[in-house]
């Protein structure tokens, strides 16, 4: 596509006047004036967006500006029209902000909490927010401030539906004052660690979000899976998709992940990802996770890290879970979905069985989909990889190599 703003002004002069050759002056003046009529419409489409990227301080300044002068010049129009004087069309100069439903902002600083009120009130219509305040909270002196400042801010989008939250330190106290007044929100995504969550987890038992059906949340300590609990019992709309993250499974509760399985029959959609070659010490835990799986009848998707049996190993060796295979039970978790159509598997550690997959493939009949991670896929030969291949084509499954993404 060509990208006109990168054209001189008289560039663009000669290309009209070469559109308009041979005719008479007459023409040529209405094909200019046709031409800017155009060029204006366009600019007034274009310009007045629903959705908009603010990528620091200075930019959230300039769209605050803009707005405040948005507003400025339909109260000066509105006065006119009271007046009986007749109103003139919407300015060039004026980009209409006001009609903004989708907002993503990165805070530079951690003092931009002032900023970031004025950003969001200004915006009262959002409903969707990706919000990047991880410099505000850096530490637990400036924590009750930029938790305030966040509170204030939340507290006027009323119809906000979407809500992505990325802050590096927040306490459980200030996270429940900054939901609770959100009661249309219906899809979360939480990137924070929580603190002084101990006292607070029995709040959780009031703490809910009654038409959320979409969580995603980091998995860092107690209170994340408690968390988990209250808002897949406490949502009426019942989540519908859930997405858990580890990120160190040496502090992760596996053990009381158990509590949540009661609440998860109505998930559609899933997603474990971890970045550990084993989500779970598997024998050295209690918690069942095969018994986690099995409880979500109702599930359709899921993408999954995989996990290796934790037998006895080579700790010398460079890496001692490169040998051991990939735990069968999965398997046996998964076929018992009886509406699991699509499924992603990501394997970074130990081997996988061609034949675990190829007997899958068969038996599993709602499967449609089926996508391995490259890095377990890469230790199969050609011939077992052309056996998987084909088994799948067999059964009607669509079977691709994944890019480790989940």
């Amino acid at each position: 596509m060509v990208s006109f703003s990168l054209l001189p002004t008289e560039l663009l002069a000669h290309i009209l006047d070469l559109s308009a050759e041979g005719e008479g002056p007459e023409k040529r003046q209405r094909a200019r004036f046709s031409f800017a009529l155009i060029a204006r419409a366009f600019h007034l489409a274009t310009a007045d967006t629903t959705e908009f990227h603010v990528a620091g301080d200075d930019q959230a300044r300039a769209l605050v500006s803009k707005i405040e002068l948005e507003k400025e010049w339909a109260a000066q129009e509105e006065r006119k029209a009271r007046s009986g004087r007749t109103t003139r069309s919407t300015p060039l100069s004026i980009v209409r902000m006001s009609n903004i439903r989708r907002l993503s902002v990165e805070v530079d600083d951690k003092h931009s909490g002032k900023l970031l009120v004025s950003l969001l009130r200004a915006t009262p219509s959002l409903v969707a927010l990706d919000l990047d305040a991880s410099f505000m909270t850096t530490d637990y002196q400036r924590e009750a401030a930029s938790a305030a400042h966040l509170e204030f801010a939340l507290g006027g989008l009323a119809d906000l539906q979407e809500l992505k939250l990325s802050v590096c330190y927040l306490r459980a106290s200030s996270f429940m004052r900054i939901l609770t007044p959100l009661k249309r929100l219906q899809v979360l995504d939480l990137a924070t660690r929580f603190s002084n969550q101990v006292q607070y987890e029995h709040a959780l038992e009031q703490f809910t979000l009654p038409n959320l059906h979409t969580l995603r949340i980091r998995l860092i300590d107690a209170f994340d899976v408690a968390l988990v609990g209250a808002l897949t019992k406490g949502s009426s709309a019942q989540i519908r998709r859930l997405d858990l993250k580890g990120t160190d499974f040496e502090l992760a509760p596996f053990n009381t992940i158990e509590s949540i399985i009661p609440h998860l029959a109505n998930l559609v959609h899933f997603t474990w990802s971890s970045a550990a070659a084993t989500p779970i010490q598997y024998e050295a835990s209690e918690l069942d996770f095969v018994a986690l799986l099995e409880s979500m009848t109702s599930l359709q998707s899921i993408s999954l890290s995989v996990w290796v049996i934790d037998q006895e190993r080579d700790v010398n060796a460079a890496n001692p879970f490169d040998k051991l295979p990939v735990d069968p039970k999965i398997f046996d978790a998964l076929r018992s979905l009886p509406s699991l159509q699509n499924v992603n598997l990501i394997a970074r550690m130990g081997t996988l069985d061609e034949e675990l997959v190829i007997t899958f493939v068969k038996s599993h009949l709602p499967l449609q989909t089926l996508s391995i991670h490259l890095e377990t896929t890469s230790r199969w030969s050609r011939e077992q990889q052309g056996r998987v291949e084909e088994a799948a084509e067999e059964a009607g499954v669509a079977f691709s190599y994944s890019d480790g993404e989940l």
